[in-house]
């Protein structure tokens, strides 16, 4: 004989939940069933416009900088799914202008500081992250020319192949002969950082410490040719025998003539790390500080 539950204990606020019929217990199931199913849909939805943005991604274009006659920096921002990227691009508004296709030409350094290129195309890189010197053929193969090094900050290259490095960490200018011979042909610097060397064999120093160029003669005596620098970090030298000179604190490049004469030719540059010259007497300075290069017109 089945036996009433005792209601009596029931609190007023609680009922005894009717008995579902079986009819009714299908109808549950099927809409629990057509919720689950809207929750896996609503779930894909979501993973569906996770991709669309990942797909398209917000750009945002800036303000143009380093405006100069031949060309500019526009800025855009890229926002794909929170996360910011700025890209540069470059154009020039000059009729005449041919695009440059940027090509890598080696890889799998540790720390590449500064480059030269020989008559033939082959390319000189200081490494400080391995002391060493390198050689990119221009078939593509790298070759380690000089080693032994400590903090190798600059590197030059003359007609002869003779390679030729401002070896920072020993205050001293060493030459990499083409049979793999390194010879010391200048010492008592203090941080030489920059190193040029031109047509008659003279090499020319950033003496960094010292806040002073010299020059390094074939018969391994040393000159000051210019001093009053404030931190020099880096030389070329042109066919006349001009020495152009970055320095890094001044944010100025400088000028030394043969006789002795030294003058601004550049100034109002965000810390210039490197200066080169080419065969008509243009000077290009790489400036770190503006992310930017800039070439310097003989006139």
């Amino acid at each position: 004989m089945s036996q009433e539950p005792d209601r009596s204990r029931l609190s007023s606020t609680e009922t005894e939940p009717p008995a579902e019929s079986g009819a009714a217990l299908k109808r549950s199931r099927r809409r629990s069933r057509r919720a689950r199913r809207g929750v896996l849909v609503l779930t894909l939805e979501s993973l569906e416009r996770k991709m669309l943005l990942s797909a398209l991604p917000t750009v945002t274009t800036g303000a143009a900088s380093s405006i100069m006659l031949t060309g500019a920096t526009l800025n855009g921002t890229v926002n794909p799914n929170g996360s910011t990227t700025t890209a540069l691009f470059q154009y020039s508004i000059s009729p005449l202008f041919t695009p440059t296709v940027v090509t890598t030409v080696g890889s799998g350094y540790s720390q590449p500081v500064s480059v030269a290129v020989d008559a033939v195309g082959d390319v000189f890189v200081a490494d400080i992250g391995t002391n060493t010197v390198k050689e990119v053929l221009p078939n593509g193969t790298i070759n380690t020319i000089g080693s032994g090094f400590n903090t190798p900050r600059g590197v030059a290259v003359d007609a002869a192949g003779d390679v030729f490095v401002a070896d920072y960490g020993n205050n001293a200018v060493k030459e990499v002969l083409p049979n793999g011979n390194i010879n010391t042909i200048g010492s008592g610097f203090n941080g030489p950082y920059g190193v040029a060397v031109d047509a008659a064999g003279d090499v020319y120093v950033a003496d960094f410490n010292n806040n002073a160029v010299k020059e390094v003669l074939p018969s391994g005596t040393i000159k000051t040719i210019g001093s009053g620098f404030n931190t020099p970090r880096d030389v070329a030298v042109d066919a006349a025998g001009d020495v152009f000179v970055a320095t890094y604190v001044n944010s100025a490049v400088y000028e030394v003539l043969p006789n002795g004469t030294i003058k601004t030719i550049g100034s109002g540059f965000n810390e210039p790390r490197a200066v080169a010259v080419d065969a008509a007497g243009d000077v290009f300075v790489a400036d770190i500080g503006n992310l930017a290069v800039y070439e310097g017109l003989p006139n």
